[in-house]
C-alpha cells in the first residue's frame, strides 16, 4: 500500500521520505509493546527532526499504516505540522492514544481501513466519522492489508479505489 501511495506523490512532484523500521531484530526481542511502542516514536522523531530542521518544506503531507499510527500520534504538535495533511491507513484505532490523536488532530485528514481489519472498531469510527475534517472510508471486506482474502482480482480493485481516493485527497 505504501509503495502505491509514494508512487502518487512522486508523480505530484512531491519530495518523499520513508521512514522504514526493523523491530524485529534480536535486540528488540525482549521488549515490551510498550517500550516498542516508545523506540518506534524515538525514532521517527529523531528521523523528522533531521530532515526538517532546516525549515525547507512548508507544504507536507503525513502518512503512516498500521503500527506507523502510533509514531504519526505522537508527531501532530510538532512546530510545522500544524498545516500538514494526514492519511490514516488502517490505523490502530483499538489503541486509546491513536484513536484519541485521531479525535483531536486539527489536521485535515483521510483515513481508509477495512471493516474486516482487525483493528476496526465500529463504534470508535462512528466517532471519527462525525469529526469535522476527517475524511473516513470505511471499506467493505477488507483486511489490515486492505485486501480481500485470497481474491487477487478484487484486491487489486480494492487498491485502486483507495489510490484513487488518496489522489483526490492529496490534490485538494
Amino acid at each position: 500500500m505504501l509503495h502505491y501511495t509514494t508512487g502518487i506523490y512522486l508523480n505530484g512532484h512531491f519530495d518523499v521520505l520513508q521512514i522504514n523500521y526493523q523491530y524485529t531484530r534480536q535486540e528488540y526481542e525482549d521488549l515490551t509493546v510498550e517500550e516498542m511502542d516508545e523506540a518506534l516514536k524515538h525514532d521517527v522523531r529523531l528521523v523528522l527532526h533531521r530532515i526538517l530542521e532546516d525549515g525547507r518544506y512548508s507544504h507536507i503531507h503525513l502518512v503512516a499504516k498500521s503500527f506507523g499510527t502510533i509514531a504519526l500520534c505522537s508527531e501532530l504538535e510538532r512546530d510545522g505540522f500544524q498545516g500538514a495533511k494526514v492519511i490514516w491507513l488502517t490505523p490502530l484505532v483499538k489503541e486509546d492514544e491513536v484513536f484519541q490523536s485521531m479525535l483531536n488532530s486539527k489536521q485535515e485528514g483521510l483515513c481508509i481501513i477495512g471493516d474486516q481489519d482487525r483493528h476496526f472498531d465500529r463504534d470508535r469510527f462512528k466517532d471519527l466519522e462525525k469529526k469535522p475534517g476527517l475524511e473516513v472510508h470505511v471499506l467493505k471486506g477488507l483486511n489490515h492489508s486492505l485486501e480481500h482474502d485470497f481474491h487477487v482480482l478484487d484486491s487489486i480493485s480494492a487498491h485502486k479505489e483507495i489510490m484513487t481516493i488518496m489522489k483526490a485527497f492529496k490534490e485538494a
